[in-house]
């Protein structure tokens, strides 16, 4: 128990300082799972299928009956004129079935067109693919920020991985959203292609650009260190090591005190404002 409670505590305060990766994680997961909820089929969609198979139902039972009469002609178990008769009527009502067929497909058509998500056929197979895209998007994420920690050749091979693998997962997104309209198969990959290369090669300089900046802060950091070293904290160590210096000072060195004091932490304002932005 007491080790259930110290990981349960560990997990929550890494959560607390580190919020983002445990919402981001959440969200690829709760998004992902809508799709187990939907219906696999678009509600209006099921009705009109189910209203074209009734009609394509009634028309195999009357061809059946057709059938049926004409073996019953045949073995001589019906007359010609109750065959003529039987056979005009069903073959006329096949014909009114045959013209319903044909107008109710359209209509299952028209309303499975209508019902589309972004070229898939429901918001199950949408939600679900997307589910993926955000999946590979978040794992793709965690390659690009793990880059810094490689160096040199090994450097390179990692960049050559991540603008391989982004490319990948930006076709994949592209082909969510760019649903194939009028475009030859192969001319709608290459298209695809050219936007996952884009994708990924956007992203992967975002992340060389945001790298770059951290390193210039870390380098600045560091030079603002050694500035607070040679120009302040000596002076002000100076004024600590005895403190009623201040209390015995005149008016000048007590100004100069306070002139200092005020130069520092305007100092660290500035480079905290820095860092921020």
């Amino acid at each position: 128990m007491v080790a259930l409670a110290l990981a349960i505590k560990t997990v929550t305060d890494r959560i607390v300082r580190k919020p983002i990766p445990f919402i981001t994680t959440v969200l690829v997961a709760v998004v992902w799972s809508i799709h187990l909820f939907l219906p696999f089929t678009e509600p209006e969609v099921s009705e009109s299928q189910n209203q074209l198979n009734l009609v394509r139902e009634q028309i195999s039972d009357n061809e059946n009956q057709l059938i049926q009469l004409s073996k019953d002609f045949r073995t001589g178990s019906i007359p010609f004129d109750q065959f003529k008769e039987g056979s005009s009527i069903i073959e006329s009502e096949i014909q009114t079935l045959r013209a319903q067929e044909s107008s109710k497909s359209e209509l299952h058509q028209i309303i499975r067109e209508n019902a589309r998500i972004s070229g898939f056929p429901s918001w199950h197979k949408f939600i679900y693919n997307f589910g993926i895209a955000l999946i590979l998007c978040a794992l793709y994420y965690e390659l690009i920020k793990s880059l810094p920690r490689y160096k040199n050749s090994e450097r390179t091979e990692k960049n050559f991985k991540a603008i391989s693998y982004g490319s990948i997962v930006g076709f994949f997104l592209a082909w969510i959203f760019f649903p194939e309209n009028d475009l030859r198969p192969w001319m709608y990959k290459v298209v695809l292609w050219i936007l996952g290369l884009s994708i990924s090669v956007a992203a992967f300089y975002v992340s060389k650009n945001q790298e770059n900046k951290l390193a210039k802060i870390r380098e600045s950091f560091l030079d603002f260190m050694v500035e607070m070293r040679n120009t302040y904290y000596k002076r002000l160590l100076k004024h600590a090591i005895k403190p009623t210096l201040f209390d015995e000072a005149g008016d000048d060195v007590r100004k100069e005190i306070q002139k200092e004091t005020k130069e520092f932490e305007e100092r660290l304002r500035d480079k905290a404002e820095e860092i921020i932005d």
